[in-house]
């Protein structure tokens, strides 16, 4: 009887519901692109009673190929 809402914040933003296709699902996934750098997520349960609780909040950060670092061997 649970119902799931994912929200986004983007700097200087509201928080907004998400489009991603899982934004109402226990388990949020979407693919990242370099606009979603400093985005917040964050989640709202609902219960069949109407009680609700907000998750905390994560932040994404995306890290191009270009940061990434191989060893040499």
């Amino acid at each position: 009887g649970l119902k799931y809402q994912w929200q986004v914040k983007f700097p200087n933003e509201s928080w907004k519901n998400s489009g991603s296709t899982t934004a109402t699902t226990a388990t949020y996934s979407f693919t990242t692109e370099g606009k979603h750098n400093g985005m917040l997520v964050r989640c709202i349960v609902k219960d069949a009673s109407g009680n609700s609780i907000i998750s905390s909040e994560v932040k994404a950060n995306i890290i191009s190929v270009e940061d990434w670092e191989l060893p040499i061997m």
